[in-house]
């Protein structure tokens, strides 16, 4: 994992939902999601099955930009 942001990285923040137009889940797109959250300029939120205490599947993980995420976009567009 990297401290500094790449510009593929603020790219990537910049397109980051939890699913593309096309469909794609963010985990088989973005090679920097796990970076991006380390940084904390994304949220993961990983649903856990109440009654089995079992994870669910990556595919059911959702995304959201964070204060500081959105920050770094701001200016990416000025």
């Amino acid at each position: 994992m990297t401290d500094e942001m790449t510009d593929e990285m603020i790219r990537e923040l910049c397109e980051m939902v939890t699913r593309d137009e096309g469909g794609r889940h963010f985990t088989s797109w973005s090679r920097y999601y796990e970076s991006l959250e380390e940084m904390g300029l994304i949220r993961i939120n990983r649903p856990i099955h109440g009654p089995t205490g079992m994870d669910y599947d990556s595919q059911m993980w959702t995304v959201e930009i964070t204060e500081s995420g959105m920050k770094i976009i701001v200016e990416q567009i000025r």
